[in-house]
């Protein structure tokens, strides 16, 4: 059965929420910037039985690509874009970003946690730059909501 979610805990076990991930998790991927362009702006959902809690990607993400002498070379809006520059991972990219100094943000997305139940568009729980750390703490929430 293929869904294109791949549940990673299940509400069956004791105390431990249920996890569904609507992209498979990359460990080298973590960044908000792999995620962005979605059609599901949801990465994941969390539920445990009195609460659920979605991980959503939020922001823009925009980088332009500069020589060493600050030519501009075009822009970066999403994980095929990295792709193609040859950034394949987190590492790869804080590499071009910190010590090639060829990207400058221009625009950052992050990880927002809401309450998947409140419609009413208030600010999120948490925010992070990393998906792993917003799991966490969803996970982490939840079972301290039991």
């Amino acid at each position: 059965m293929s869904t294109g979610n791949i549940i990673v805990t299940g509400g069956n076990v004791r105390n431990v929420p249920q996890v569904i991930w609507n992209v498979p998790p990359n460990l080298s991927r973590a960044g908000a910037e792999w995620y962005v362009g979605n059609t599901n702006k949801t990465v994941v959902f969390a539920q445990s039985p009195t609460l659920q809690l979605a991980v959503c990607v939020q922001g823009e993400l925009k980088i332009d690509i500069v020589s060493k002498n600050h030519d501009h070379y075009g822009a970066i809006y999403n994980a095929t874009d990295l792709e193609q520059w040859g950034i394949t991972n987190d590492e790869t990219l804080d590499e071009f970003v910190t010590e090639r100094k060829r990207f400058v943000y221009v625009n950052n997305p992050w990880f927002e946690v809401f309450d998947a139940n409140n419609s009413s568009g208030e600010e999120g729980l948490y925010v992070t730059h990393d998906l792993f750390d917003a799991v966490q703490f969803t996970i982490e929430y939840l079972m301290g909501a039991q």
